[in-house]
């Protein structure tokens, strides 16, 4: 039974995975940089971010934000999303 719900909850993971890649909504985001760790980000303000779904896996997230120079950015990262059923 243990296999079956990790194997469930991967393949809604991958499935939530595609379709937020495939719905990027207001933050469309072909100009999004990719976060990878260490990048240094100056955020002065954040503009609006996506929120997390309640799905038991990795999904993608956008944040667009305004830098100390007024300049508008929008990053992509991966959170692990919202368990409802633990």
């Amino acid at each position: 039974m243990k296999i079956f719900r990790i194997l469930f909850s991967l393949f809604i993971g991958i499935a939530a995975m595609q379709t937020y890649a495939g719905d990027r909504g207001p933050n469309d985001s072909k100009a999004a940089q990719d976060y990878t760790y260490g990048i240094k980000l100056d955020i002065r303000k954040v503009v609006s971010k996506s929120d997390v779904p309640d799905i038991c896996g990795v999904v993608p997230m956008w944040m667009t934000y305004d830098d100390s120079q007024g300049r508008r950015h929008t990053i992509r990262y991966q959170v692990m999303g919202t368990c409802p059923n633990g």
